[in-house]
């Protein structure tokens, strides 16, 4: 702020003319000069102020743009508690999902059950294998048959000489 000249020699005067003592008019010029010095303002002091307040005003916002913040603020948490509402309904899946998968217990017990079906297979496997080797094989059963029809070719022919030579026997 500029200062502004107070003429104290003036004002003692016309403080003296309304009937002061000179050492109360020194004295009331002196406070006033005091007080009212440093804060007194000029013309200038006041216009600059204004160009101020006015620039102020043209920076802040006016009510449209504080309706218009509130709006988007408004649409931003709208937004928000769309992505709550999916966040929570996308962990209400997991939940869901967690209670239907097996847990380790589960699993570590359908291990030992796939163990224990694999030694059955294997004993079953044993056993097959005992049958088998125990069985007579194809080419076994191919060697039984021929020499099965051999010794029935031989029986055959043996029941032929037999009955040939019963009839010889017979009719002579």
């Amino acid at each position: 702020m500029a200062t502004v000249m107070f003429d104290t020699h003036k004002a003692i005067k016309e403080l003296q003319e309304a009937g002061f003592e000179e050492p109360q008019a020194e004295a009331v010029v002196a406070t006033i000069n005091e007080v009212f010095g440093a804060n007194l303002s000029t013309k200038e002091d006041v216009a600059e102020t204004h160009r101020r307040i006015d620039e102020v005003r043209r920076e802040m916002a006016t009510r449209e743009d504080i309706a218009e913040t509130h709006r988007q603020f408004e649409d931003v948490h709208r937004r928000f508690e769309d992505v709550h509402r999916k966040l929570e309904d996308t962990n209400g899946r997991i939940d869901q999902v967690r209670s239907e998968m097996a847990t380790k217990e589960d699993m570590a017990d359908i291990h030992r059950k796939f163990e224990d079906v694999n030694r059955q297979l294997e004993t079953t496997n044993g056993r097959i294998d005992q049958v088998r080797s125990e069985m007579a094989t194809k080419s076994d059963l191919h060697d039984l048959e021929i020499r099965l029809m051999v010794r029935l070719g031989g029986f055959i022919l043996a029941v032929a000489g037999v009955a040939v030579a019963a009839a010889r026997l017979l009719f002579g």
